[in-house]
């Protein structure tokens, strides 16, 4: 009976600790919950740059005619770097790896175990240079898992992250020190009161403590000499080239540089005579274009110029700069800009007619 009586006490003593450890999460702790992971990180980089300058590459200009020479300066900016660090905990894991915040994921190297702790190191190339974090997870052989992240950043840690720009003419572009790729838009004024061919050559340098990158624009300038001459009308111009249809075609157009009447007219996507050629059904744009290259051709042949037609001309060539055939046809006819350019072309048209300036030639 005593036997009986102390192997039941014993299977209730059993039973109560059974539901003793199911009560308060029996079982074997996840080595999630056990062991988190602590996780280092640390990220250097570095910058390169770039510099673009675009401007016209020809003019020409009348003696004593002002321009304002367009230029665009295209900074940028290129950045790589790596994050790298070290994974630690306890146990000993099959797998070890780590993921940063953009998805790309590190190469997991160095993995050392005494059996009770383990530590890795990892190494990543990010997708971009900003702030970020590094996400590890250690594998146990039970398919449990401990995991751990820490953040990183690149601020402070990238060399000639930041430049200066200067222009050899105008002097420095923007703020002392840039941090990204930049746009820059501005003009240098010319005019010559000598004739004959002149240039104007100017480099911009991104600058950190020395240059590290250069981009030089040269613009070539013809100013032909002036005599008395006379004019011609653009109907005169348009007919006389190497098409024709009248003969014989005119030299001047040979001035036209470089390809004569085969140049390309600003950003018109046409050429000259193709400009000449189109009916300007009311579009400001064709209206101004064909007397402004009468008026050029006109001044390439000898025929004087006059302060009014000067400025016209000054006028038209930062329009034909800046404005493309289709942005000016769509203006309404009472639009300032319409209204200048059909200004600008009235004024260029009495110069070609002989209203104004030498007078008209005997064609």
């Amino acid at each position: 009976m005593r036997s009986k009586n102390a192997l039941r006490s014993l299977l209730l003593a059993g039973a109560i600790s059974l539901l003793l450890v199911l009560a308060l999460g029996g079982g074997p702790a996840a080595a999630s919950d056990l062991h988190p992971l602590s996780v280092t990180a640390a990220a250097h980089g570095s910058c390169t740059w770039g510099v673009t300058k675009t401007a016209p590459t020809h003019l020409t200009l009348a003696v004593g005619e002002g321009f304002d020479i367009p230029y665009t300066v295209d900074v940028t900016r290129s950045c790589s770097g790596t994050v790298s660090g070290s994974v630690s905990g306890s146990g000993s894991p099959v797998n070890v790896g780590v993921v940063l915040g953009d998805g790309t994921v590190a190469t997991v190297s160095g993995c050392t175990s005494d059996g009770s702790t383990f530590t890795c190191n990892y190494k990543a190339t990010p997708k971009t240079v900003g702030d970020g974090t590094a996400n590890a997870t250690a594998t146990y052989a039970d398919n449990s898992t401990a995991s751990g992240s820490t953040t990183y950043s690149f601020a402070g840690n990238l060399t000639d992250d930041s430049v200066g720009v200067f222009d050899s003419i105008v002097g420095q572009l923007g703020p002392n020190h840039i941090f990204d790729s930049m746009t820059f838009h501005y003009t240098v004024h010319v005019s010559f009161s000598e004739c004959g061919t002149h240039t104007v050559s100017n480099t911009v340098t991104v600058m950190d403590g020395g240059p590290l990158a250069t981009a030089t624009a040269v613009v070539t300038i013809d100013v032909p000499c002036p005599g008395h001459g006379c004019t011609l009308t653009q109907g005169y111009w348009k007919t006389h080239s190497k098409y024709g249809p009248a003969g014989p075609a005119n030299a001047t157009w040979n001035l036209i540089l470089p390809s004569g009447p085969d140049t390309t007219f600003f950003l018109s996507n046409q050429t000259w005579i193709q400009v000449f050629n189109t009916s300007p059904g009311g579009n400001a744009y064709y209206i101004l274009a064909v007397q402004y290259m009468a008026a050029k051709l006109n001044m390439l042949s000898g025929a004087s110029s006059t302060s009014a037609v000067n400025s016209a001309l000054a006028w038209a060539t930062n329009f034909f700069n800046t404005y493309t055939p289709a942005q000016i046809g769509a203006l309404k006819g009472n639009d300032p800009l319409r209204q200048a350019a059909i200004g600008a072309g009235g004024t260029l048209d009495s110069y070609n007619s002989g209203a104004i300036g030498p007078g008209h030639c005997s064609e």
